[in-house]
């Protein structure tokens, strides 16, 4: 018989447990007016193919970030190192140039 308090307990603990089935929406547009994307059912935002025509900007890659600067740029950028710490929000416009250790551009995308 001293399986009944368990089992009670365990009635108890499942009856307060609820399910979210609602989609989710990040604000990646920060506080105050951002454009609202749809989190996917795997925790990831579903995002747009090169949404910040990063395409355009390929030839950059291979070349020294110092370059950045003079590429004309109207748009969010950021120059993102390996050690750099950055905020994981998703900006569709944004350009993010990521170099390695000696600032050479290795990789150029949305984001």
């Amino acid at each position: 018989m001293k399986t009944w308090p368990a089992l009670i307990l365990i009635g108890c603990l499942t009856a307060c447990t609820t399910v979210d089935t609602t989609d989710p929406v990040t604000d990646v547009g920060g506080v105050g007016g951002g454009t609202a994307l749809p989190v996917g059912r795997d925790g990831l935002i579903e995002r747009e193919p090169d949404t910040c025509k990063a395409s355009q900007y390929q030839t950059a890659v291979g070349q020294n970030q110092s370059i950045v600067p003079t590429l004309g740029l109207n748009r969010p950028t950021r120059v993102v190192g390996p050690d750099d710490i950055v905020t994981q929000e998703y900006n569709p416009g944004r350009i993010n140039f990521e170099v390695n250790r000696s600032g050479q551009i290795r990789r150029v995308t949305c984001g």
